[in-house]
C-alpha cells in the first residue's frame, strides 16, 4: 500500500491526504489545495478581521443571498421586523441579534426580515396562512 502525499499550498509541508478536506468540484481536483489545519487557520484570520464573515457566510450558505442584500431588505423594511414592525431585543452575548431571515420551506424563496418572536410564531403554526387565519379569528373572539 503506498502512502499518497500532498504539498500543502500554505504551509508547504507534504502531508498525506487525510489532512485535506474535500473539494467540491471532486472528479478533477479531489482534494483542497491547503490542509485542514491551515484551512481553519485561514477561516480563524478570515473571521478576525472580517467581522461580517460569519454573517455573510450564513446567508450565503442557508438563503443563497449576500449581506447586500439583507441589508437592502433592512432598509426596505426601515430596520424593523416585516410583520410586527418593531426591532428586535433578543440578544447573543449581550448583542443584538440580526432579524432572522423569513423563507418559504417548500422553496427556498426568501420572504423577508422578521424578528425572532415572529419568525417563531410563524414557525410554531407550520408557516400555514390558514392557521394565521384562525388564530387570528380566535384571539379576536376571545379578547
Amino acid at each position: 500500500m503506498t502512502l499518497t502525499l500532498k504539498q500543502c499550498q500554505r504551509c508547504k509541508k507534504r502531508k498525506s491526504l487525510k489532512h485535506f478536506g474535500p473539494r467540491s468540484n471532486r472528479k478533477a481536483h479531489p482534494y483542497k489545495s491547503i490542509c485542514k489545519p491551515c484551512e481553519a487557520g485561514q477561516q480563524a484570520e478570515l473571521r478576525a478581521s472580517d467581522p461580517t464573515y460569519r454573517m455573510r457566510s450564513a446567508l450565503k450558505t442557508m438563503y443563497g443571498i449576500t449581506i447586500e442584500q439583507y441589508n437592502e431588505m433592512l432598509d426596505r423594511q426601515g430596520g424593523v421586523c416585516a410583520i410586527c414592525g418593531e426591532e428586535e431585543t433578543r440578544t447573543n452575548k449581550g448583542t443584538i441579534r440580526a432579524l432572522c431571515v423569513d423563507h418559504n420551506h417548500d422553496t427556498g424563496m426568501v420572504r423577508g426580515l422578521l424578528c425572532a418572536n415572529c419568525n417563531n410564531g410563524i414557525g410554531y403554526l407550520g408557516d400555514s396562512a390558514d392557521r394565521v387565519r384562525s388564530a387570528l379569528e380566535y384571539l379576536e373572539h376571545h379578547d
